[in-house]
């Protein structure tokens, strides 16, 4: 499968030579390291010879795997397991204090839109919380760097998730710290990740030769796994502090022409392809934007990677309004509590 047909564009280069030679004296901590983008940048890191790998995540599945992959690429690779909770700030704290990691990217999410919509406190909690207390460690045991991965469906989100997610870019922007720098790297759907519309494709193609899809002009930006590792690891070497960096993922696809594209490569002729349009679903949009009107493109050394600047930091009372949420999520809140708190810290939340 040639994924620069499928997006109909040229895949991102970086600068391996030097990600490698940065990396190459970092402990790196890795939440959600057994899920697509975490897994891949263990594999990358391993394969730059990163002296220390620890990963976090709740699945033990995904975990086990991704161990047995890095044992495979470098048996003599430093690395260590946890089946662990982000949300435990005790258990998450031992791991901190026992390894100290130099850099530290935060992937792990619930990132299903209508899985978290209908999951509405489990996800913000792993979403918000998850994210809280892993960066308040980092800063307490000093890191170096904090990562935050976060998606497009952030910008003017209409789903829990996307609005999960805007929280935790506003709580990243609130902090200071002298010895840790803090950014956030915005994307789209990575290609072919678990759970993704490609995997679904393909399985129905093979199955049924027909597909189905929520709207006739729906359109998504797109990310090759790989190639979104590798530029999220060039944002350390070049990013200063607070910032958001957005990555350059070429025009949105529309799922149709993706759907008749894969179909080609698969050997099913656009005639053979049977559509059946389902609607979209709670939290979902048509398409997704990548700034926020107040947000101004800055460029980078690589041209593939934009830092958006914005003068808005995050309002007065932001922290209370914060823990409150995460007081509501803790418990057992109603939907219409939880979506109208989410609307105080996020006022351009439209569900």
């Amino acid at each position: 499968m040639d994924v620069s047909d499928l997006l109909g564009r040229e895949l991102a280069s970086v600068d391996v030579e030097a990600i490698t030679r940065f990396f190459r004296d970092k402990k790196v901590l890795i939440t959600g390291g057994g899920g697509s983008i975490g897994s891949e940048l263990a594999r990358v890191l391993c394969r730059c010879k990163c002296p220390e790998i620890i990963l976090v995540d709740f699945s033990e599945n995904n975990l086990y795997e991704v161990q047995m992959d890095l044992q495979l690429i470098s048996p003599q690779q430093k690395m260590s397991a946890y089946l662990t909770d982000v949300c435990d700030a005790p258990e998450l704290e031992k791991i901190f204090e026992k390894h100290r990691p130099d850099i530290v990217f935060h992937a792990a999410a619930h990132k299903q839109v209508p899985v978290v919509e209908t999951h509405f406190l489990q996800g913000v909690r792993n979403n918000v919380l998850g994210t809280k207390t892993t960066v308040d460690l980092a800063l307490k045991y000093k890191a170096e760097y904090f990562t935050l991965i976060s998606t497009d469906k952030a910008i003017h989100p209409k789903s829990v998730m996307g609005t999960s997610k805007r929280v935790s870019e506003l709580y990243l922007q609130s902090l200071t710290s002298p010895a840790t720098r803090l950014f956030t790297v915005r994307f789209g759907n990575v290609f072919n990740s678990r759970g993704s519309v490609v995997p679904l494709f393909r399985k129905q193609i093979a199955e049924t030769r027909s597909v189905t899809i929520t709207d006739p002009e729906a359109t998504r930006y797109f990310m090759d796994c790989t190639e979104a590792v590798f530029l999220i690891l060039q944002t350390v070497l070049i990013g200063r502090d607070s910032e958001i960096f957005i990555l350059d993922m070429g025009k949105p696809v529309k799922i149709v022409d993706l759907a008749h594209n894969l179909a080609q490569l698969m050997g099913v002729s656009p005639q053979e392809l049977s559509i059946r349009y389902t609607g979209l679903r709670p939290g979902e949009k048509l398409a997704e934007l990548i700034q926020l009107e107040e947000e101004v493109a800055q460029e980078t050394l690589n041209p593939k990677i934009k830092i958006w600047k914005t003068s808005n930091k995050p309002a007065s009372g932001f922290q209370k309004e914060l823990n409150k949420l995460i007081e509501l999520v803790s418990g057992s809140s109603t939907r219409e509590e939880v979506v109208a708190q989410l609307k105080k810290i996020v006022p351009e939340y439209k569900p």
